[in-house]
């Protein structure tokens, strides 16, 4: 037995995306290994387990690891939890700061004209990125459904574990699909780790062994193990007080919800109308990706908060919506005409002819003033104290500068050039790198242009039919972007 402390750094704790880093580290080694906030034990393979310790900042831990590499499992560990999880997630991103609760909502009041009574509804809550869409309304009733529970005959049970199982392969086959579309928008560096993180949560043997192993022994429907499972790790999630933490919670109940889906007969919905405005109880951030592509302008949910991760990268990808708008779906039909007003954190329906001139004179506002010309940036800000700071953006392909330095920023701090390699079956040559950094530096000159040499490694790696790809990735730490490009020399050559 192999013991060692260790305390967490990285400003957000033990959350989603290094807890799948922990997971996966630890998934290389045959030990059994374990990490411990007091009293609470978790499975260091297991994402599920690692979120319930709720581990903040300066949090102190246990690891134990038993086995033949535990020595080494428990060193890797401990280097990864130092530097701080290797975590850029976007979590510490400048965005705007959750509220820690919504208020309570008085009784929605029927709004009046002089003329007429009007039926429109206003209804809180949080907004997400800027701007308002006025759009027509599609009303999804996506709220979890009643889950069958029912015993299965002692010979129809590996049948019954087997659907589960192909439940399984199914919804990864979809991720792949999404993380393929995804590598081309914008703001890829922040949808990436979110689909990394649903396909390792369907891996954790919390949601897919132990299901699976429920079926079998007790003979129940594939269905009813899963949600027992998930129930069991909700309940986790709803016992914590910080409102980040608890947020995660939502992420197991995502991938729930497209499990179950995946073991029933597939809805037909309703193609939405141009420019709609999509109304449901809850998004998963993986929807969110294809939002527009589906014809959907903007999307209001009833639950979720500012900094769940359909949020973050809703407001990432420049997506107007509006979470936790409670009371939406009842007080929404189909075609009903929908204001989604991010900038005061409000949906409307059904508005009044003034309400509706009033935001549309703000939309013919908004538009101009996006197409115009940038801010021009470079002369930094100075602080009270007369420090000189200066704020660069990030981008993972050219045609995001202009937008990245529409914000008055003083140049490109991080170009992120993995992003050209990504989903390719091989690299870009030197020509066509050399055209593609141009065009950025064109794009934002004269302001400056930060190119990081190759981030490949951990949770970034070339597909697995580019011949460049080196097989040694299980340490994030001990073999990704620079180390990584060493340990391939032809592909940083290109």
């Amino acid at each position: 037995m192999i013991e060692a402390h260790a305390v967490i750094v990285n400003a957000r704790g033990l959350h989603a995306r290094p807890a799948t880093a922990v997971a996966r580290l630890a998934a290389a080694y045959k030990s059994d290994i374990v990490i411990c906030k007091g009293k609470r034990e978790a499975d260091a393979k297991s994402i599920a387990s690692l979120l319930m310790l709720v581990a903040a900042q300066n949090t102190e831990l246990l690891i134990r690891a038993h086995g033949a590499d535990a020595k080494s499992a428990v060193a890797a560990l401990l280097e990864l939890i130092a530097a701080g999880f290797s975590d850029d997630a976007v979590i510490n991103n400048p965005q705007k700061p959750e509220k820690p609760a919504i208020p309570k909502r008085k009784k929605q009041k029927t709004s009046t004209t002089k003329s007429a009574p009007s039926l429109m509804r206003k209804i809180s809550g949080i907004g997400v990125a800027e701007g308002i869409v006025i759009g027509q309304a599609h009303v999804r009733q996506s709220g979890e459904a009643e889950v069958p529970r029912y015993r299965i005959p002692t010979k129809e049970a590996k049948a019954e574990a087997a659907r589960f199982d192909a439940a399984l392969a199914e919804v990864r086959a979809d991720f792949n699909v999404l993380q393929a579309q995804a590598c081309g928008l914008p703001g890829a560096a922040e949808i990436m780790p979110f689909i990394n993180l649903y396909r390792s949560l369907l891996d954790d043997p919390e949601i897919s062994a132990k299901p699976h192993e429920s079926i079998l022994r007790r003979h129940i429907n594939a269905e009813w193990a899963l949600k027992e499972r998930v129930d069991s790790i909700r309940a986790n999630f709803q016992r914590v007080k910080d409102a980040y933490f608890r947020e995660r919670g939502r992420d197991i109940d995502h991938v729930m919800a497209r499990l179950l889906s995946a073991m029933k007969t597939r809805e037909s919905h309703t193609p939405p109308p141009a420019g709609g405005v999509l109304i449901i109880a809850d998004l998963d951030p993986a929807s969110v990706i294809n939002l527009k592509q589906s014809g959907y302008e903007a999307f209001v949910t009833e639950t979720g908060g500012g900094m769940s991760h359909t949020a973050i990268l809703a407001r990432s990808m420049n997506i107007v919506a509006v979470v936790g708008a409670n009371g939406a779906l009842a007080a929404a039909k189909n075609g009903e005409t929908v204001i989604v007003d991010a900038d005061n954190e409000t949906v409307v329906i059904d508005p009044d002819p003034e309400t509706l001139h009033e935001c549309e004179t703000r939309c013919a506002r908004k538009k101009p003033a996006r197409a115009a010309s940038r801010i021009v940036g470079g002369n930094g800000i100075k602080s009270r104290d007369g420090v000189q700071v200066f704020l660069d953006t990030n981008i993972e392909f050219p045609d995001e500068v202009e937008a990245s330095l529409a914000t008055g920023a003083d140049g490109i701090g991080l170009f992120r050039t993995e992003f050209l390699f990504l989903k390719r079956a091989t690299p870009p040559g030197e020509d066509e790198q050399f055209e593609i950094y141009r065009d950025a530096l064109r794009r934002a000159a004269p302001l400056p242009v930060t190119i990081r040499t190759l981030d490949l490694g951990a949770d970034k790696l070339l597909p697995a039919n580019n011949e460049t790809r080196t097989s040694v990735t299980a340490n994030p730490l001990g073999l990704r972007a620079i180390r990584y490009c060493l340990a391939n020399p032809d592909l940083f050559l290109i």
